[in-house]
């Protein structure tokens, strides 16, 4: 029964997060994101660790436990509001912490963001009345207005899923320094909103592209793509002063990349090619290359290209001298496998693992348990690790001098 009664819970939880903001989670995806959800419903990551029946026991047994104390209550659910009450009746007070997202921007981000607090504050055995706030934009006054919510409620703890766009508009906030505020999608390097209560919590792209540059031949072309993430990987990169030789904006349409590369082989023989497109895109062009006998001496990918689908999608003679750069580390296994019962991914979706850092950060200001991670100036700080590839898996480089790898 206490086995029923704690996947009852779960389904519960899950259901009216994410089904409390699905109205607004829907945005019109462009070609490649499209063909990706369809993938990513059907791949499995090869190398993520499958749950064994006596952890999940474990699991249960344990959280069950500590679950059937407390008292499960729904606050409210509106088109743009969930509040999700776990109180604890042996423990007070609990620990009020806000979400803020605005949906139609980032999409399935505020979902998975929102299961990663979830099983966080329920993998520290808090007593938490989590509330979500979905703003739907990123204009000004929907964000004043939800912060000014926020303060009525007395909340002063906040997980803020804003872009550029809108995280500028937190200086106009009323007494914006009285919240704790955290924000895993953007890098103080990239913006910096001279607000002291603010913790920024996205990857540094920069210091992937150094790691990665160490293994070029200095024969730099990069290809990037229109999306905003393509853009601003392609600016982080010309920002570190890199020579390039040739750099190409490539568009939706893949009939054309097999003419293109033709066109262009001669550039690309014996050049360093830097990918900073999303997965679909990139092996597309990877199996392109390969399929034209294009001998590059490597390829060089940051963070976005740290994926199962990049196994699943191309071949390894596709990507026999490929580097990527990756900055999420181990947690440890049940912090994995809390987040694998809500089929919320933190190994490789470094979103959800900034969240979750982000989280503890928000709970007390302690993440000494996160061994690899450090705040400095209001920053957080993720080691940069880079990796080559097996035909199932992604092998961390050591001491690889060059490519060694096909070679």
């Amino acid at each position: 029964m206490i086995k029923k009664y704690f996947i009852y819970i779960l389904i519960l939880i899950y259901t009216v997060v994410f089904f409390g903001c699905s109205k607004r989670l829907q945005t019109p995806q462009d070609t490649d994101k499209m063909l990706l959800s369809k993938i990513e419903k059907k791949s499995k990551p090869l190398s993520k660790k499958v749950l064994k029946a006596k952890n999940i026991e474990k699991i249960l047994k344990e959280t069950s436990e500590s679950l059937v104390k407390k008292d499960f209550s729904i606050l409210s659910i509106d088109d743009n509001k969930t509040n999700l009450n776990i109180k604890d009746n042996l423990k007070t007070p609990s620990l009020d912490i806000a979400i803020v997202f605005p949906s139609q921007i980032i999409g399935k981000y505020a979902a998975d963001a929102t299961n990663a607090m979830m099983s966080y504050l329920i993998y520290k055995d808090s007593d938490f009345n989590l509330k979500v706030f979905d703003t739907i934009n990123e204009d000004k006054k929907s964000i004043e207005d939800t912060f000014l919510e926020i303060s009525n409620q007395g909340i002063s703890k906040v997980m803020v899923l804003f872009t550029h766009n809108g995280a500028k508009y937190l200086t106009s906030i009323k007494d914006i320094e009285s919240y704790e505020i955290y924000m895993p999608l953007i890098h103080k390097n990239d913006m910096d909103l001279n607000i002291k209560s603010v913790v920024y919590g996205s990857i540094d792209y920069s210091k992937q592209f150094n790691a990665l540059l160490e293994y070029s031949n200095k024969k730099n072309i990069e290809f990037y793509d229109n999306s905003s993430l393509g853009n601003r990987l392609s600016k982080n990169l010309i920002n570190e002063n890199i020579k390039l030789e040739y750099q190409k904006k490539i568009g939706n349409d893949n009939r054309e990349y097999n003419r293109f590369l033709n066109r262009k082989s001669k550039k690309l023989t014996n050049s360093s090619l830097i990918i900073n497109m999303p997965i679909v895109k990139s092996s597309i062009i990877l199996s392109q290359i390969s399929v034209n006998d294009i001998d590059v001496y490597g390829i060089l990918s940051t963070q976005v290209n740290y994926t199962p689908l990049l196994l699943s999608l191309t071949q390894v003679q596709d990507r026999k001298n490929m580097i990527v750069a990756n900055s999420i580390s181990h947690t440890n296994n049940t912090i994995e496998e809390y987040n694998s019962l809500l089929d919320n991914d933190i190994n490789y979706k470094w979103v959800n693992y900034s969240t979750i850092i982000g989280t503890q950060y928000l709970v007390n200001k302690d993440i000494s348990s996160f061994k690899s991670v450090s705040l400095e100036n209001n920053q957080m700080q993720y080691p940069v690790k880079l990796f080559n590839t097996t035909k199932y898996a992604f092998k961390q480089i050591k001491n690889l001098k060059g490519f060694e790898n096909g070679r």
